[in-house]
């Protein structure tokens, strides 16, 4: 019982330090003791969106992004979003000579499937971000309390105009 506890001090501990030790713009690292940063990037910021506190969480790692955006607190549903490269010198003759041709492709991971506006949420994010430059898929985690057209388009254009993706400028 003793060593539980100790391990539950360790751990509010370990918490605390995580808390005050983070950089005051919402970059995210876990450098504790050993000197090896988490592999991924964070930015976090906060905003009203019609009416309702929202947070947005984006984790930047190699192979893909996450975007968490929640107004209850949960990941909510999650959503997966790719691009796929088409045409080229193997499929010319199936897309009728389009090279390099683009196809984007949104899977429900998780959570509710029978809401086309945030699966047509994430197509227009991963599509947006193709036209940026970003390659990478990603994972886009919807908590709302509204699924509106009205509600996702604000949040669309929350995350597009913050580029929680982009790299962060050396100081």
């Amino acid at each position: 019982m003793g060593e539980m506890g100790e391990g539950g001090e360790r751990w509010r501990e370990a918490a605390g330090e995580r808390e005050s030790g983070g950089a005051a713009d919402g970059e995210g690292s876990c450098s504790r003791g050993s000197g090896v940063k988490f592999p991924a990037r964070s930015r976090q910021f906060s905003a009203d969106i019609e009416g309702v506190p929202t947070t947005f969480l984006c984790l930047s790692y190699d192979d893909r992004l996450m975007v968490v955006v929640t107004q209850i607190g949960t990941l909510g549903t999650m959503l997966y979003a790719r691009r796929e490269q088409v045409g080229g010198a193997e499929g010319r003759g199936q897309m009728g000579g389009m090279e390099g041709s683009s196809v984007f492709n949104v899977s429900v991971l998780l959570g509710k499937r029978d809401e086309p506006l945030m699966a047509a949420c994430a197509r227009q994010l991963i599509e947006t971000l193709s036209l940026q430059g970003v390659t990478r898929p990603l994972l886009l985690c919807l908590g709302l309390k509204d699924h509106s057209q009205k509600t996702l388009k604000a949040i669309l254009q929350c995350v597009v105009s913050s580029r929680l993706w982009a790299q962060p400028s050396s100081a």
